[in-house]
């Protein structure tokens, strides 16, 4: 019996709202780039380093669909969700900026493979999503730095959207809590 069979309406649920992914092919990523300084100062991540924190990301399709990644709580658990958009801009506030994406593939998406949480007394949450475009690796994951007075925490499962255009370099982050995760590899 696989995960999906023994799981709940809300997790095949959310394999099919991902599923059409599995052969759509990527024209353009758009983002919102959410501040990762705290109350203190601004500071944004970008292609120069390891990830992107994203407040939203929207990948836009050669179908001519627009679909928006973001994230939604589940108690104090944060996980992906996928959402029909249209192309229309992103309103910024004060904490936010344009994210320059350019730098991450677009053509047809190869595979694609969801992460849910399997910690101990987790409800399965859709935390991450690892997509092959072209041949690269894209690696999405519910997640977010949190200033603390030695440095910061990069804690999983949390409110706002990864991005690594190397999913090694996620393997190697000290992560607060631990990844923990069920994968389940969705076909066209």
């Amino acid at each position: 019996m696989s995960f999906l069979d023994e799981s709940n309406e809300w997790r095949r649920g959310q394999v099919a709202s991902w599923r059409h992914l599995a052969t759509a092919a990527i024209v353009r990523w758009v983002g919102i780039d959410e501040n990762i300084g705290g109350d203190e100062e601004m500071v944004f991540l970008d292609a120069s380093d390891q990830f992107r924190q994203l407040a939203r990301l929207r990948v836009e399709l050669e179908s001519g669909a627009s679909l928006e990644i973001r994230t939604y709580g589940n108690d104090d658990v944060w996980g992906l969700s996928l959402d029909p958009r249209d192309r229309a801009p992103f309103g910024l506030a004060t904490w936010y900026r344009d994210s320059d994406l350019s730098d991450l593939p677009t053509g047809r998406i190869q595979h694609l493979e969801l992460h849910f949480d399997a910690r101990e007394g987790a409800d399965g949450d859709l935390i991450e999503a690892e997509l092959t475009v072209e041949g690269r690796r894209v690696l999405l994951v519910a997640a977010e730095v949190i200033p603390n007075w030695g440095g910061a925490d990069i804690c999983w499962a949390e409110e706002c959207v990864f991005v690594f255009s190397d999913p090694d370099v996620a393997d190697a982050i000290n992560w607060r809590p631990s990844r923990h995760y069920t994968a389940v590899s969705i076909s066209g």
